[in-house]
Parts: structure tokens; C-alpha cells; sequence
């Protein structure tokens, strides 16, 4: 039974990153399989609509997309994303969040949150919305929006000052922009939140929409010769939650 379970699995895999189809011949090549075992386990598949036969060739079948369906509801971007966020925290002792891009808003929301046991005198909270033009979080994905939508959010005149530090001139803003997709990251002080460093990083979702994953550091303990390594470990993270969202599209 576990030959067969994992032989049933190894095919679904195989067609899953196959293309159009393959022949029952060459998959038993593919995956060393007897002519005999090969059979039994497509005809069981298919028996199941997970596998349908179209001529010579098997695909995916219908069944094998309702239950792709069903599990994707299972997990959240925020489940999905707690581990790696968790392991930026242990890595950093600051607080995490993820981060992403609401067309109808025009507006970044916080997905998702993993707090640090230091200190911070401001709560960070899921579900709030926050300025594209002010802070890590926003100017992260702001700078990896397409073109005519990052236009769109820079000529829509609601460039408001959040804090005395947050850049309201369209052309300053632009070239901070530029400098943030050469660099890869951003580095804010003060410009949402008085009193926070953010770093941010951008990631992107299951659903291709732009998002960052910021690191949010106290300025009063933030110290300069650490940066280089909290920008490396959030690039890391946020390579592996990329990979992670990938996977599911």
C-alpha cells in the first residue's frame, strides 16, 4: 500500500510540473516504474478524477484541482507566512510584519504580525491600512508597483505629511523610489510612525500583488553598524516566503 501511495503521489507531482501531458510509457520511464504499476496507478487516479486521459496523453484532472482548491483555503498568507516571520524575529529581536498592496485603497495592509519581546511604545496591528508614500512598508511596495499604478498613487495629490519626516514632493519621492528598486530595500526613520526604523523588503504574493516584509526597530536602540545584517536577513526572508507564495500559484 505505501508503494502504491507513494507511486500514486510521484505521478501527480510529475504531471503537475510536466506541461500539457505525458504518455503512461513515459511516466513509467520517469519515474522507474513498471508497465504493470504504472497502469494500476493511473487507472486509480483516474478512477478518482484526479488524473483524465485525453487520447494517448494523461493530465491533471478536475478532481486534483478541487482538492488543490479546498487545501489552499487551509492556509492563510498569514499561516503560510508565520514561520518564516517567526524566524526573522528570533534572528533579530525586532517585530516583523507582512505587508501588501490594496488597488481599490490605494493603500498598504498589514497582513499579518509576529511581535519581538523588546519593547516598542507603538502597537502594530493586522488589518491596518497604511500610506504608500510614508514608511518602509509602503514605499517598499509603492517602488514595485507597475508603472502606470505607481503614477497613478503619485498624481492622485493625497500625499500628506504623516510625520514631520514623511516626503510629500512628488519629484523627491520619485528618486527615493528609484534608489529603493536599484537597492532593493528601504530604510525609513520617523517617516509613519515617530520614533520607528523600518526596513523593508519586497515580496510578493500568491496572487502576484506587491507586498513587504519590514523589520520595525525603535530608533532609540537602533544602531547604524547592524544594518547591513538586518538588510540581509530580511532580504533572506523574504526570498523564502517569495518561494514559499510561489509555490501556490
Amino acid at each position: 500500500m505505501a508503494s502504491k501511495l507513494s507511486g500514486a503521489i510521484d505521478v501527480l507531482r510529475l504531471l503537475a510540473d510536466g506541461g500539457p501531458g505525458m504518455e503512461a510509457v513515459q511516466i513509467a520511464q520517469a519515474l522507474d516504474l513498471s508497465a504493470a504499476q504504472a497502469s494500476r496507478i493511473l487507472e486509480a487516479l483516474a478512477q478518482q478524477s484526479l488524473l483524465e486521459r485525453v487520447a494517448d496523453n494523461f493530465t491533471l484532472g478536475p478532481g486534483a484541482l478541487a482538492l488543490a482548491v479546498r487545501l489552499r483555503g487551509h492556509f492563510s498568507l498569514e499561516k503560510l507566512a508565520k514561520p518564516v516571520m517567526l524566524s526573522l524575529v528570533q534572528q533579530t529581536g525586532e517585530a516583523v510584519t507582512l505587508n501588501v498592496y490594496s488597488p481599490s485603497l490605494r493603500r498598504g495592509v498589514c497582513m499579518a504580525v509576529q511581535e519581538s519581546d523588546a519593547h516598542f511604545q507603538y502597537a502594530i496591528e493586522a488589518g491596518e491600512t497604511k500610506p504608500l508614500h510614508a514608511g518602509a512598508s509602503g514605499k517598499v511596495i509603492l517602488a514595485f508597483l507597475p508603472d502606470d499604478e505607481r503614477e497613478a498613487v503619485l498624481d492622485d495629490g493625497q500625499l500628506s505629511a504623516v510625520t514631520p519626516r514623511t516626503t510629500c514632493d512628488v519629484a523627491a519621492l520619485r528618486a527615493e523610489l528609484q534608489a529603493i528598486r536599484s537597492q532593493g530595500h528601504a530604510i525609513t526613520h520617523g517617516e509613519r510612525v515617530p520614533g520607528a526604523v523600518g526596513i523593508g523588503v519586497p515580496v510578493t504574493t500568491p496572487e502576484m500583488r506587491p507586498g513587504s516584509l519590514v523589520l520595525t526597530v525603535p530608533e532609540y536602540r537602533f544602531d547604524e553598524t547592524h544594518m547591513n545584517r538586518l538588510v540581509a536577513l530580511a532580504k533572506e526572508h523574504a526570498h523564502a516566503l517569495d518561494e514559499l507564495f510561489q509555490s501556490l500559484r
